[in-house]
C-alpha cells in the first residue's frame, strides 16, 4: 500500500511539475538497471525517514539520499538530472516505474525463502 501512494505521490508531482517530452524518448541519462536501482533505493529511503513520522523527517531522508548517492556512485547533480529527464519523459518515467515494482516484488519473494 505504501508503494502505492508513493507511486501516486510521484506520479502527481511529476504531472504538475513539468510538461511531456514531444520529441518522443530521448536517450537514457544511464542504463536502465541503475535507474530502477537508484529508484529502488530512493524508495526504501523515504520509507525509512517516515518511520519517525514527522520526527527529523527532512534530516534522515536527507542522510539517507546521501547514503543513496554514495551506495550507486553518483552524486546529487546526477540524481537531479535523472529525475528531471524522467519527469520530462512519463511514458518512460511510467515504464521504469513498473519494472521497479517488480524488481522490488522480486526482492521480498526472494527475502521470504
Amino acid at each position: 500500500m505504501r508503494l502505492f501512494i508513493l507511486f501516486m505521490v510521484l506520479l502527481c508531482i511529476s504531472l504538475s511539475a513539468c510538461k511531456q517530452n514531444d520529441k518522443g524518448d530521448a536517450q537514457l541519462p544511464m542504463e536502465e538497471e541503475k535507474i530502477i536501482d537508484i529508484l529502488i533505493d530512493m524508495h526504501y529511503a523515504g520509507e525509512a525517514s517516515r518511520i519517525t513520522r514527522g520526527i527529523n523527517h527532512d534530516s534522515l531522508l536527507r542522510v539517507y539520499t546521501n547514503q543513496v548517492l554514495e551506495i550507486q556512485k553518483i552524486d546529487s547533480t546526477q540524481l537531479n538530472n535523472l529525475m528531471k529527464y524522467l519527469e520530462s519523459n512519463l511514458d518512460t518515467y511510467y515504464k521504469i516505474e513498473q519494472k521497479v515494482h517488480l524488481k522490488i516484488k522480486e526482492l521480498k519473494e526472494n527475502k521470504k525463502s
